[in-house]
């Protein structure tokens, strides 16, 4: 069995990243459930060819439709009020995030866009 540094393991769109490696975690759930994790060796050619075609389509991305899309799936109307008041607030800056999804802080507000 290796050890791995768990201060070392990185989340990257979606993959594990551990030094210059990427892995996919893979369950088998035909038998006992075991999980592994298998090294994705087309990363780079991946990643290129995300970037190209990511500038291709994001002309044609209407976020106001994708952020609409968002906030009506929210719990509640009182979510969305305070949603409005944090964000009148000058201190607050909405950032989008990266991790196992795509998300976007606001305050103390986590929307999550692509899940």
């Amino acid at each position: 069995m290796v050890k791995i540094d768990l201060n070392k393991v990185e989340r990257e769109f979606g993959y594990l990243k551990i030094g210059n490696k990427h892995y996919e975690l893979i369950i088998n759930r035909d038998s006992d459930g075991l999980q592994k994790f298998v090294e994705i060796k087309d990363y780079d050619k991946r990643l290129a060819l995300a970037k190209e075609l990511t500038q291709k389509l994001k002309k044609n991305l209407d976020k106001e439709k994708i952020m609409m899309e968002v906030l009506m799936k929210s719990k509640n109307l009182k979510m969305l009020q305070d949603l409005k008041k944090e964000l009148t607030k000058k201190s607050t800056k909405p950032k989008t995030r990266r991790h196992h999804c795509v998300d976007m802080k606001v305050g103390k507000f986590i929307l999550p866009i692509v899940e």
